[in-house]
């Protein structure tokens, strides 16, 4: 049964593997009658999937590094643009204190699998703990990903994959290089089709089953986003080999187990589902209600790209169910429609975006299958010039945030002598705040200033009943100042839950650094309610406040705590 779907694969794609002459002579009748049928369909290609020649491989080679390229561009200006105190500040903090033997879920707090703190790590073990390292990891994550979508549709047309590789990377912009796990889960998701839509092979359905894998070990939330896209390709691989694949993906989440382990089945859970998907996430929801009109059309044109994308993967399989490059689309199609919840949990732009540039790149090569009937092959250019075009002058008129965002990162790029944004910088680390940079440096000059190597050292908002936000970012920048406090991020309806240890966090620290910017949370959600007061008694009965840098206010312990080895429990 294997040998005879692997057949299948074969003639499907006009490959013909040495046989003894009377096998032989049946492929070439099967593969004559199908050149035969293609031969009366004048715009598709002789054979779908037939290994094309050197010279075919060396120019599409050759138009995958152009491309790449005019994506690498625009994204160079990404390296010197602001970071979000939280988001990226936590990119930087939890990969370090993985390498000091620290514990996701069991020493700090954080809603995301493990894999991503792990890729960090093991670059800032390799070349340093610096911001650059960070921003060209979620660099090469944006890469991959547009790479995979210049291989997807490339299998359909060479044109048509250059077009839709660009206009996807222009929706990535302004999102700059923050290296977010969402992307690094869907790059790997995205290559793993990839791999399956190759010739049947153990090798190669075991890579596809690892990427899968490691797609879930960066989101577990991928996880439906992942089945569905294997599910066309999955459909055509002997049984053995879909094992194998299975096999392989349950394998690469074995890193995922071995941190549950160590720190704990319950802590892990808390993590992972608990409170970012049923008691935290009112609090940090936005609704699609509350988006701004340019928001709002973003979304419909992503759920019509998302319709457009299936009806004409659909349709395409249906015109030839052997097809691997139809089902190698439709699989790129259900991937893309799969990653829509993470748009509905909080609809903003950056929430958006890496999540509508997938269909929004695969629309045009929709567009153009469902204008020639479901046929895959031979996509004249100019109809996927058209199709992107279109798109891009719709994009213009209703959100032209994005086109001026595309032209500024351009500019930016081309001009070698812009002085670089202002940051914060200590001793040679940097972090280039949006706003606010002369008041935090001031609080990290004098933290450097008055501080000792192990103190102990907390941020968060001045009103801690509120936990909207806080600036992450100081940890990194003060690493001889030990975090007091399993809340590093601050998370509504977690950090000031009923009973948390906020309070007691805050009575071990030595230095607190306080934002009033952070106290009043404005979106429309339960990130309003306040919580308890408890660590706010804390700071004025145990504390003393020394500077004021407005927003950011320092506080010295009045006498110094008496500190312990022991490791911070599970949170409660």
């Amino acid at each position: 049964m294997d040998d005879f779907i692997a057949e299948r694969w074969n003639l499907s794609n006009g490959i013909i593997a040495d046989r003894p002459p009377e096998e032989l002579s049946l492929s070439l009748s099967a593969t004559t009658s199908i050149s035969v049928r293609l031969m009366n369909e004048p715009n598709e290609s002789a054979s779908e999937g037939a290994v094309p020649p050197r010279n075919s491989q060396r120019i599409t080679i050759i138009v995958a590094v152009l491309t790449l390229l005019a994506v690498l561009l625009p994204s160079w200006s990404g390296f010197d643009a602001p970071g979000a105190p939280m988001d990226e500040g936590m990119l930087l903090v939890y990969p370090e204190l993985i390498l000091h033997g620290k514990l996701p879920y069991r020493d700090f707090e954080t809603f995301y699998a493990p894999g991503n703190l792990l890729t960090l790590a093991g670059a800032y073990s390799v070349f340093g703990i610096r911001l650059d390292v960070e921003r060209s990891v979620g660099l090469l994550y944006r890469l991959a990903l547009a790479g995979g979508i210049f291989f997807v549709v490339r299998r359909l047309s060479l044109p048509a994959a250059v077009i839709c590789t660009i206009l996807g990377a222009s929706f990535l912009l302004p999102t700059y290089l923050a290296a977010f796990a969402w992307l690094g889960g869907v790059s790997c998701a995205l290559w793993s089709i990839l791999l399956l839509a190759g010739p049947p092979g153990l090798r190669r359905a075991m890579a596809a089953g690892v990427l899968a894998g490691v797609a879930l070990l960066y989101r577990v939330d991928l996880g439906p986003a992942v089945i569905a896209s294997a599910i066309p390709l999955g459909l055509m691989l002997p049984p053995r080999l879909r094992w194998a694949y299975l096999g392989a993906a349950t394998a690469a989440l074995l890193p995922l187990a071995a941190v549950t382990f160590l720190a704990g089945p319950h802590a892990t859970l808390e993590n992972l589902f608990l409170y970012p998907v049923l008691i935290a996430n009112p609090g940090r929801r936005l609704p699609l209600s509350a988006a701004s009109d340019a928001i709002f059309f973003i979304f419909l044109l992503h759920v019509g790209a998302c319709l457009c994308n299936l009806f004409a993967g659909g349709l395409a399989c249906r015109r030839d169910r052997q097809s691997i490059c139809a089902r190698l689309f439709l699989a790129a199609a259900l991937l893309a429609a799969a990653l829509t919840p993470q748009t509905l949990q909080r609809v903003d732009e950056t929430h958006l975006l890496v999540s509508a540039f997938l269909s929004i790149a695969l629309f045009p090569m929709a567009l153009v299958i469902l204008g020639r009937r479901g046929a895959v092959q031979g996509a004249p250019a100019g109809w996927a010039l058209g199709a992107a075009a279109a798109v891009a002058a719709v994009v213009s008129f209703k959100a032209p945030g994005l086109p001026v965002q595309f032209g500024r990162a351009v500019a930016q790029s081309l001009d070698h002598e812009a002085a670089p944004p202002p940051s914060v910088i200590v001793r040679g680390r940097q972090f280039p705040r949006p706003v606010f940079v002369p008041e935090a440096q001031q609080i990290a000059s004098y933290l450097e200033a008055h501080s000792t190597p192990g103190e102990r050292l907390f941020v968060g908002t001045a009103d801690l009943r509120f936990t909207f936000y806080n600036d992450t970012f100081f940890y990194h920048l003060l690493p001889w100042l030990t975090p007091a406090t399993y809340f590093l991020e601050m998370n509504p309806l977690s950090a000031n839950r009923p009973n948390s240890r906020l309070a007691n966090d805050v009575a071990t620290a030595d230095w607190l650094v306080l934002n009033r910017f952070w106290d009043q949370p404005s979106e429309p959600n339960q990130s309003r309610i306040p919580g308890s007061d408890a660590p706010n008694e804390v700071v004025r009965t145990q504390f003393v406040r020394l500077a004021i840098y407005d927003p950011f206010a320092i506080y010295r312990r009045r006498q110094p705590p008496e500190h312990t080895d022991k490791k911070p429990s599970i949170a409660p």
